[in-house]
């Protein structure tokens, strides 16, 4: 093997990329206008199951999401529940507009959340006023729930949706990694009313910076739209609210239509990538994290956990001897209740996070990754845990 190291997650760029950024150069058209933003989106509508009014792009997955939860309602101190096994950005931009997040933990198989304590924790720790619920210690409203994608598979978005209309809650999907996933045979833009993307550079496709946001309800997309343009009414200037300057740039969606364009050839061969991990890596002492009987995942990300079924192992030793071999895996993300900004914020109990967020790791799953790399992988990590 070549001593290049092998990473988590790069792009994988092996189409039109660089044609289309020349176009932009060419033309100008650098920044918000231009072009390839509505080509972008047409495309990425048609591969959610949406219509292009359906969905907007943003500069980024975070961006889409505050703006999603400011057109969907939220007001300051309105608690939004998520789970605690998710990148920060989901808790960030709750906070970035006035929420506050309510951490609930997650199903040990999918890490994603879990929606029978969910349950438990409405029940037991609020109260119902003009049709809305309350935390009964806090007295603070209950706004929604932003169920997450991990690793490219659906939570059990059925079982949430039916919390949302027996509660009055908003659901907006986290759907970072979520582009490609199916849920019920359903494409994306179909298993919920709201949610987003991200484009970021580590994810299945990329625009460099990006993210967009889909709803089924056309108003919530004209209104995040709206948002994301500065909340501009008029060439003279007139905003009628505090809008921002969300937009993507054409740049930005030259790189994401180009990317589109071989989306998929690119799930494919994440799905050949998830299934070699399998072959090669067939072992007792291994653990894949598997998206549930209703969700088919996109293979964002192949994560695994060790059993606890020998003696010995010492996790971070294993991650220096990986690096050694020009190896880049690592513990993935850090708990939500965990980090600093959110350590006063209510959560259910963290039995099942708290005990194996350390015991996570992400494989490289580069869309580019080559069989030879799997299997190199695979037996380094065999050959360390006999």
């Amino acid at each position: 093997m070549s001593k290049k190291t092998i990473e988590v997650s790069i792009p994988f760029l092996s189409g039109n990329e660089k044609n289309y950024l020349e176009e932009c150069i060419k033309s100008n058209y650098v920044s918000s206008i231009g072009p390839f933003v509505n080509q972008f989106e047409n495309k990425l509508a048609n591969t959610i199951g949406l219509k292009p009014d359906q969905i907007t792009t943003t500069n980024s997955g975070t961006s889409a999401l505050k703006l999603a939860l400011i057109a969907s309602g939220i007001k300051r101190d309105d608690l939004v529940i998520i789970p605690s096994y998710t990148f920060i950005a989901t808790a960030n931009a709750i906070s970035d507009c006035g929420g506050v997040p309510w951490i609930m933990d997650v199903l040990p198989e999918s890490l994603t959340l879990d929606f029978n304590l969910v349950e438990e924790e409405i029940a037991s720790k609020t109260f119902m006023k003009d049709g809305q619920i309350f935390h009964k210690e806090l007295n603070l409203r209950v706004f929604g729930i932003v169920p997450v994608h991990v690793f490219g598979y659906a939570p059990e978005l059925e079982e949430i949706i039916k919390l949302g209309k027996k509660y009055n809650l908003n659901i907006i999907a986290d759907a970072a990694g979520g582009l490609g996933s199916l849920y019920k045979n359903k494409k994306l833009g179909l298993t919920v009313n709201s949610g987003i993307v991200s484009f970021n550079g580590n994810k299945i496709i990329t625009s460099g910076g990006g993210g967009m946001f889909f709803s089924n309800d056309r108003k919530i997309v004209e209104r995040v739209k709206h948002l994301a343009s500065t909340a501009r009414l008029t060439s003279n200037y007139i905003h009628d609210q505090i809008g921002f300057n969300y937009r993507i740039s054409n740049l930005h969606a030259a790189v994401g239509l180009a990317q589109i364009e071989n989306f998929k050839t690119i799930l494919e061969r994440k799905l050949q990538i998830s299934n070699q991990y399998k072959k090669y890596l067939n072992n007792p002492k291994i653990n894949f994290f598997l998206s549930g009987k209703n969700s088919k995942s996109s293979n964002w990300l192949n994560a695994i956990s060790f059993n606890n079924l020998f003696s010995g192992f010492n996790i971070d030793d294993f991650l220096k001897y990986m690096q050694i071999n020009n190896i880049n895996i690592r513990h993935y993300w850090r708990p939500i209740f965990l980090q600093p900004p959110y350590i006063k914020c209510p959560r259910s109990s963290q039995e099942i996070c708290s005990n194996i967020y350390k015991n996570v790791i992400v494989l490289p799953s580069s869309s580019n990754l080559s069989e030879e790399e799997v299997k190199y992988i695979s037996n380094k990590i065999n050959s360390y845990i006999q």
